[in-house]
C-alpha cells in the first residue's frame, strides 16, 4: 500500500490493547461525518493502547484532489494508508463505507463494525478493569506456620 506521500509502505499493526482498521474514501459522506468522532477517541485513548489505522480506497484520479487534502484538513492524526482503486478492499469483500474491524493485541478481530460510542464504552471498561488490577495491591503472605501453635 502505498502513505500519505504516495510512497509504497508495508502495513504494520503496532503492539498496543486495541488497533481499529478503518476503511474509508474521501468522498465518502459517512465516512467524513464519522472522522471527528474517530478523532477525539485517538486523543482521549491513544497513550491507554488505542490506535487507529486508516485505509482509503480512493480512486486514482482522486487521491490528490481529495483523498491527500481531506487527511491534512480533518487533521488525522494517525497512519493512512491508499489502498488504490479498492484493490485489496476488493478482494477482502469490503464493499460497504465505513468498515471497520477492531483487533485486540494479538491482531485478532474482535469485532467487525464497531460504532465509535460502543469503542468507547469498551475502552472504559477494558481500561477499568486494568486499572482495578494494576492498583491493587497484595496483602503479604502470612506463613502457615505461624497460625500453628505448639
Amino acid at each position: 500500500m502505498k502513505d500519505i506521500n504516495l510512497k509504497f509502505e508495508t502495513l504494520q499493526i503496532p503492539e498496543t490493547e486495541y488497533t481499529l482498521i478503518d476503511f474509508w474514501f474521501s468522498r465518502c459522506r459517512p465516512c467524513l461525518e464519522e472522522m471527528p468522532k474517530w478523532i477525539a477517541l485517538y486523543e482521549r485513548y491513544n497513550s491507554n493502547g488505542l490506535n487507529i489505522i486508516s485505509i482509503s480506497t480512493d480512486k486514482t484520479e482522486n487521491v490528490k484532489t481529495y483523498w491527500q487534502k481531506r487527511v491534512i484538513e480533518k487533521k488525522i492524526p494517525w497512519k493512512n494508508y491508499l489502498d488504490e482503486n479498492g484493490v485489496f478492499a476488493f478482494k477482502e469483500k469490503i464493499f460497504s463505507f465505513p468498515t471497520n474491524y477492531l483487533l485486540n493485541n494479538k491482531g485478532e478481530v474482535i469485532q467487525k463494525n464497531i460504532a465509535p460510542e460502543e469503542l468507547e464504552k469498551l475502552l472504559i471498561n477494558s481500561y477499568k478493569i486494568k486499572t482495578y488490577f494494576d492498583d491493587y495491591v497484595r496483602q503479604p503472605q502470612v506463613p502457615i506456620s505461624v497460625f500453628k501453635k505448639d
